[in-house]
């Protein structure tokens, strides 16, 4: 089944890399990442600048500033959008890095990893299974249950859902700042690289053939249970979020997600479970803040908008 994935707020999902202030140059509102082999190239054909280059090259600062003062427009190869105070902080702190969204390693776009996709509706069949039934509330430990419900590994009931990479239709870049909103703001000092809008497409499918060797007691998997499980699951965990917390109300719409960094505890753990909150030290039954972006949207939602079934051609 063809799929599609909205971003409906900001949403990072990092690649583990960064991109330093060496990787790029600064514009009015934009962030110019250097396509380093173009300019290069370019001077090493200039006995003087790559003299100087190689001079600078051991300080941060002086290198910044040779970067800013001899890249070319033609050697930039990406735009990032990035607001007058992110583009401060990178002015005025050259060792502050960009936390980089993951990419095609091939095709260097922005995807969004079917695994984060299969993680969301894993989390939403598991407290959909666990709601409807009582007794599995008494297995406390996390890995037990979702064993109960799934099985071992090797026979794991979602073995047989396929969810491929989604790819970009369409999409807008920008570098943010969030902040942790609870009882009390907690700006946090990391820049990250965010798809703030666009659709990307894939595939989500079950493997017919292995159904019979991940079978579940608790459920039967197909396209229909898939969202009813997401449904359950992700409007209570918006419903939450907007009675809460003083974020920007976001209406719910069939079949929301909510992934990446920063995203929240809430979603991504069963209704009923205590979630261990890091600054206070203990368990508490959700989570006390969310993260925003400067706009005060709430990190990390997204909807999947199912297609026409994929037919076999062979």
């Amino acid at each position: 089944m063809r799929a599609k994935f909205k971003v409906i707020t900001p949403i990072h999902i990092g690649s583990g890399n960064q991109i330093n202030r060496y990787d790029y140059v600064l514009f009015e509102n934009v962030i110019g990442l250097i396509e380093k082999t173009k300019f290069n190239e370019r001077i090493r054909k200039d006995k003087k600048l790559f003299n100087e280059f190689l001079k600078v090259s051991e300080n941060l600062n002086d290198l910044v500033e040779f970067l800013e003062e001899e890249v070319l427009d033609d050697e930039i190869n990406e735009i990032i959008e990035a607001n007058e105070g992110i583009l401060d902080k990178l002015e005025k702190n050259y060792s502050r890095a960009i936390e980089e969204f993951i990419k095609d390693k091939f095709l260097n776009t922005p995807i969004i990893p079917g695994s984060s996709i299969k993680g969301a509706i894993r989390t939403a069949i598991l407290d959909y299974i666990v709601s409807k039934n009582p007794e599995l509330k008494e297995i406390k430990n996390p890995i037990n249950l979702e064993k109960k419900v799934f099985g071992d590994v090797k026979e794991d009931a979602l073995k047989a859902l396929f969810i491929s990479d989604f790819k970009p239709i369409n999409y807008e870049k920008r570098v943010i700042s969030p902040l942790n909103r609870g009882k009390k703001d907690n700006p946090i000092p990391v820049l990250l690289e965010m798809i703030v809008s666009g659709e990307f497409e894939g595939e989500i499918r079950i493997e017919e053939n292995l159904l019979k060797s991940s079978y579940s007691k608790y459920f039967k998997l197909d396209y229909e249970f898939i969202k009813l499980a997401l449904e359950h699951f992700y409007e209570s965990v918006l419903n939450y979020e907007n009675k809460r917390f003083k974020a920007n109300q976001i209406y719910y719409k069939k079949f929301m997600i909510k992934i990446g960094k920063h995203s929240g505890a809430g979603s991504k753990s069963i209704s009923n479970r205590n979630i261990f909150i890091r600054q206070l030290k203990k368990n508490l039954p959700y989570q006390t803040s969310i993260w925003v972006d400067e706009n005060n949207n709430p990190i990390g939602w997204g909807k999947l908008e199912f297609k026409e079934k994929i037919w076999d051609l062979c």
